[in-house]
């Protein structure tokens, strides 16, 4: 089965990060497949450099979307609205802003998706 997760929290209070990132590896030990991650709202402020937040959190992310190629995406609306860019060069390593038309994709391509909120 595929997953498309959906995280709207804020990353520096909020454990939906953390319960999203259990719930992927949980998925995909359990043999299944993560289609992509999609932060939204708040969530888009773990993209920027200066975000401060656990450094374990954002390279258990990167690692775990490496290991099994999902993306780490962030709505450029969202995103717009807290000042991050990838004009700025304010967007962290391993990330992409993206538009809606994703979050679409995300609905359309994966078997379920999975919202994590505050």
């Amino acid at each position: 089965m595929k997953f498309a997760l959906v995280i709207h929290g804020d990353p520096q209070g909020d454990a939906s990060f953390r319960q999203a990132f259990e719930f992927a590896r949980a998925a995909i030990a359990a043999g299944h497949e993560i289609y992509r991650v999609f932060l939204y709202h708040d969530a888009v402020r773990l993209v920027h450099p200066e975000c401060p937040v656990s450094a374990d959190l954002i390279d258990d992310w990167k690692r775990l979307s490496s290991a099994h190629d999902f993306e780490l995406t962030a709505c450029v609306s969202a995103a717009d609205r807290r000042g991050i860019s990838d004009a700025s060069g304010s967007v962290r390593e391993g990330f992409v802003i993206v538009g809606l038309g994703q979050f679409a994709d995300c609905l359309l391509n994966a078997d379920r998706t999975v919202t994590f909120k505050p």
